[in-house]
């Protein structure tokens, strides 16, 4: 774990920044949509959802620190794979979701975490390849 500690540091941070990027980017493009101009940012729907964005954030965290296996060895490449593709599943169905919610009730927020579930998706794709590119199997 000591050895993928900057790689997860570096992956939290820039996770953090990207996510911070995609509200700003959100919050001016939607400027002028119909489902901004009924209220303010101070309407519920459409604050920044930090508790979500911090869960998605703990997952990738997760998908490292869960004890169990903390050597890297040829038995436990099976369960890092897994553990990675079951993040990368349940933040696309997540995202999935949100799309859905978004055409059914629009809002920023739904948006948002639409667009954070496939980049969380995406990075953990990432970390499959990565992780089986390693595998000495």
């Amino acid at each position: 774990m000591i050895e993928l500690l900057p790689l997860l540091i570096i992956t939290i941070l820039f996770y953090s920044i990207a996510i911070g990027i995609a509200w700003s980017v959100l919050q001016v493009v939607t400027k002028k949509f119909s489902f901004r101009n009924n209220g303010s940012l101070d309407k519920p729907g459409n604050r920044f959802p930090w508790l979500l964005s911090l869960i998605l954030t703990a997952s990738l965290i997760l998908a490292f620190v869960i004890p169990g296996y903390p050597i890297p060895d040829v038995r436990n490449y099976g369960f890092m794979l897994s553990k990675f593709l079951f993040l990368a599943c349940g933040s696309g169905l997540l995202s999935l979701g949100c799309l859905i919610r978004m055409i059914i009730k629009p809002e920023l927020r739904t948006l948002h975490l639409a667009i954070i579930g496939m980049l969380t998706a995406a990075v953990g794709f990432i970390f499959i390849l990565v992780i089986g590119a390693a595998s000495p199997v």
